[in-house]
Formats: C-alpha cells, sequence, structure tokens
C-alpha cells in the first residue's frame, strides 16, 4: 500500500477522520455524539419546562377548586341557616306530620281503652271488660290529691297559729318580766328612802 497524503482525497471529512488518531482508531463518530447529547438535553429542557407548566396548572386549578370550595361550603351554611330560619318561623312542631307522635301530651290527650262497661267501642270480641279494673283511678287520684292539699294547707294554718300564738306569748311574758322588775326597783326605791328618813328620824330624837 502506498502511503496517504492530503493530496491523495478529494474529500476533507475523510481526510479528517483519517488523520486524527484517535477517532481512526475507536472509531467514534463525535459529531453524532454531540448531536444526540445536545438533543438529550434539549429533551430535558422541554421536560422540565412541561413539567414546571404542569405544576403552575395543577397549584392553578387547586387553588380555583379550593375556593369553588369554600363558596360552595358558604353557599350551603346559609343554605342550611335560611332552612333553620323557616322551619322555625313558617314550620312549628305543632304542623308537622310527626307531631302527633312526638307530641309531649299525647298520652294525657289518648282517650282510655275503653270509657265504661256500655261502650259501644267496645264489642263481644273486643275483651275489654275484666273483674277488677277501675274506671275512675284518675278521678279518685285527683280528689285524694285535693284532699291531701287541703289538709296539708289546714295543718300550715295551724302551725302559723300557734306559731304566732307563741309569739304574743313570749312578748307578754317578757312584758309581765320587765314590768316585775320594774316594781322590785320602785319597791327598793322606797325602802331605802323609808329606811333613811326613819334613819334621819332616830337622830333627831337622840339629839
Amino acid at each position: 500500500m502506498g502511503r496517504f497524503t492530503a493530496g491523495n482525497s478529494a474529500d476533507p471529512e475523510r481526510l479528517e477522520r483519517i488523520l486524527n488518531a484517535k477517532q481512526r482508531l475507536i472509531g467514534v463518530d463525535t459529531n453524532a455524539l454531540d448531536a444526540q447529547v445536545a438533543e438529550k438535553q434539549r429533551t430535558k429542557e422541554a421536560e422540565k419546562a412541561a413539567e414546571l407548566l404542569y405544576a403552575d396548572l395543577t397549584a392553578s386549578h387547586a387553588g380555583q377548586l379550593t375556593l369553588g370550595q369554600l363558596d360552595a361550603d358558604a353557599a350551603r351554611k346559609e343554605w342550611d341557616k335560611e332552612l333553620q330560619t323557616f322551619r322555625s318561623t313558617q314550620q312549628g312542631k305543632a304542623i308537622t306530620h310527626e307531631w302527633d307522635l312526638n307530641r309531649p301530651d299525647a298520652k294525657s290527650r289518648d282517650s282510655p281503652a275503653r270509657l265504661g262497661d256500655n261502650d259501644p267501642r267496645c264489642g263481644p270480641a273486643s275483651l275489654q271488660q275484666f273483674a277488677g279494673e277501675d274506671l275512675q283511678i284518675g278521678e279518685r287520684v285527683t280528689a285524694q290529691m285535693k284532699q291531701c292539699k287541703a289538709w296539708w294547707d289546714e295543718q300550715s294554718a295551724i302551725k302559723a297559729r300557734q306559731a304566732q300564738q307563741q309569739r304574743e306569748q313570749q312578748g307578754a311574758y317578757g312584758e309581765h318580766i320587765k314590768n316585775l322588775d320594774t316594781l322590785q326597783s320602785s319597791m327598793i326605791g322606797q325602802e331605802a328612802a323609808a329606811r333613811a328618813e326613819l334613819a334621819r328620824q332616830v337622830a333627831e330624837a337622840n339629839r
């Protein structure tokens, strides 16, 4: 083989590859590698820019969703408040469908199972007439309660009168003791005056 010189080739790129010992021995296409590296770098930058854009959009959408949820919650609370106000002002318990089931005086307003032995609601098959039942228990209990109240009021009045009499007696006794003390003090004073007068007379007689 003859020696290769620069004048033997008209292809400058081939000539450069031949003259480059490293490229000639290893067979590496540095231009292609540089292009691949640059392409990868551009791809990474594009992906990074897309991720940043996606993150911004996600944050923006999340913020909008949060604001929308807050608005929805506020609207719901306002609606519940208006509903409760309407129910309390326009829909009292007495006009609800469940009032007859939940009213506290339902038992007192309910009719008894039967009103007497001749109650027309109780036929032969009703089995509502039993021995030993007391249909007047309500009236009797009411009468007993009234009687107990009258007795209690009478006893309270008696105790009040006794207490008043006791206070009056104590006051009269105290006044009596006071009068006795006054009389005793007066008698002691009179006795002392009489003794003094007697002593004076005796002294006059002995002169």
